[in-house]
């Protein structure tokens, strides 16, 4: 009752959410190539599916989308005033990484938007770093993607944050000109659990002899999954697949997404997982999604995991808990 109940919730809260979201005058740039939010923090453009998956303890999924844009301008994306702004630097920031040359705007909405990896526009901005409140209209030029912070040349980030709600937003919902026909690839799905020293984690993706079970014993698992989604057709960088979807048995037992993230006193929180967003990623670079309790018999696990566009693949799975 309390889980139907809690995802009764999650959706009206997600309703309302777009609604206002639908509502806000944002314009994302238009992108040749994107890393999306959500996607583990990895070489951008690698041909390697596995490189761009593979995650280290300490590694965090974006709380940004990195745009190969199509010009090199980059413009504002909505109306507001200008509370910060920052000329390249080398250091570490909040974000655990360098932005380079950044700007934050205040929206009339309660939203901040915060584009990252730019070389300013002089003419706009200050030479100080230390930015300054002035007014400024959507289309405005902030400046050039030509390399800057984590960014390599051509890509600039840009992130949206909700005041009233203290999250960071994915900022894809507001890609209006992203046309996606090809379905995340669900590289593997796992089952763990802790309390049972020297057991392996098991893994749904296991060819299975037709009439035949994965075995396991009875107990609660983590269930963590690694899929992949290209976003521009024919791209050559992998982003984060948006929703991720686990039933068992025929009743949904975890529904999550990448909607937002949630800001926490120890860091963000994404998943739903506790901060800080490191612990979504475990060391074989898969996302951590939630838990299911396996009891004796026989049960069927599917795996749903789809992308913006509404594409979606699956995986199905027979297990025998004894």
């Amino acid at each position: 009752m309390k889980s139907t109940k809690l995802i009764a919730i999650c959706f009206l809260f997600f309703i309302a959410f777009l609604g206002s979201l639908g509502a806000f005058d944002f314009q994302v740039p238009t992108a040749a190539d994107i890393a999306g939010f959500g996607t583990i923090l990895a070489p951008l453009g690698s041909s390697n599916a596995k490189e761009s998956q593979t995650a280290k303890p300490g590694f965090i999924p974006r709380s940004d989308i990195a745009l190969k844009t199509e010009y090199a301008e980059i413009q504002a994306p909505s109306s507001g005033a200008v509370i910060y702004s920052q000329h390249e630097s080398p250091l570490a920031s909040v974000f655990s990484f360098p932005l380079g040359g950044a700007v934050a705007i205040l929206h009339p909405e309660s939203y901040i938007s915060l584009v990252s990896g730019l070389v300013l526009d002089d003419a706009m901005f200050n030479q100080t770093g230390k930015g300054h409140e002035n007014s400024l209209k959507k289309g405005a030029s902030l400046g050039q993607a030509i390399g800057s912070g984590i960014y390599p040349e051509g890509y600039c980030g840009v992130r949206l944050f909700d005041l009233k709600n203290s999250l960071w937003i994915n900022p894809l919902f507001l890609a209006s000109w992203l046309h996606d026909r090809t379905a995340p690839v669900i590289q593997n799905v796992w089952l763990t659990n802790g309390n049972m020293q020297g057991n392996a984690p098991i893994e749904l993706k296991t060819t299975v002899s037709r009439g035949k079970y994965i075995e396991c014993q009875q107990a609660t698992y983590e269930v963590s999954v690694a899929a992949i989604d290209s976003i521009i057709p024919g791209s050559r960088s992998f982003s984060a697949p948006y929703k991720i979807v686990i039933v068992l048995d025929g009743k949904t037992s975890i529904d999550t997404s990448f909607i937002a993230a949630s800001c926490k006193n120890e860091g963000l929180s994404f998943l739903g997982n506790p901060a800080p967003s490191s612990k979504v990623i475990l060391e074989n670079g898969a996302y951590l999604v939630g838990r299911i309790l396996l009891q004796r018999g026989q049960h069927e696990i599917e795996v749903h995991v789809s992308d913006y566009a509404g594409n979606e693949s699956s995986l199905k799975t027979s297990i025998m808990v004894n």
